[in-house]
């Protein structure tokens, strides 16, 4: 199996400023960032995601845990986190991924604006990031 990524260096700029703004916020740590497709398929396989398709292929999605464990937080604490999120989202232009009920640690966006303008498109965005993890040693 391979290993989680937690590079917030291969997020896009807005998308890594989300992030860090979120886990300044709240005493959370991110478990796990961009994933290669071979990643997304064993996530799969292991029943820890639902899609093959996953805002983490392209850098739109991580994954976070409380500093004190999961066990730690309520479904009241999560959406808490989630409703800060939203508006850490808002205020940078980006539209919140709606909440995956069975996937509490899981914050992600709709679009990147950025990648829209410079003409990317995000399967520009997904190859870019999966190089990057591999020129960083990642497998996959």
């Amino acid at each position: 199996m391979s290993v989680a990524n937690k590079d917030l260096g291969l997020l896009s700029p807005v998308m890594r400023q989300a992030v860090q703004a979120l886990t300044a916020s709240l005493p959370l740590l991110v478990t796990e960032t961009i994933r290669t497709p071979e990643r997304q398929r064993e996530m799969v396989a292991t029943g820890k995601s639902k899609t093959l398709k996953s805002k983490h292929l392209d850098g739109r999605a991580v994954d976070t845990m409380p500093k004190a464990g999961y066990s730690a937080w309520t479904t009241a604490q999560w959406n808490q986190a989630h409703d800060a999120w939203e508006r850490i989202c808002k205020g940078l232009g980006l539209t919140a991924e709606k909440r995956i009920p069975w996937d509490l640690g899981h914050f992600g966006i709709v679009t990147i604006p950025a990648v829209a303008k410079a003409g990317l498109g995000l399967a520009g965005i997904a190859l870019v990031g999966i190089v990057a993890y591999r020129t960083l040693g990642g497998k996959g």
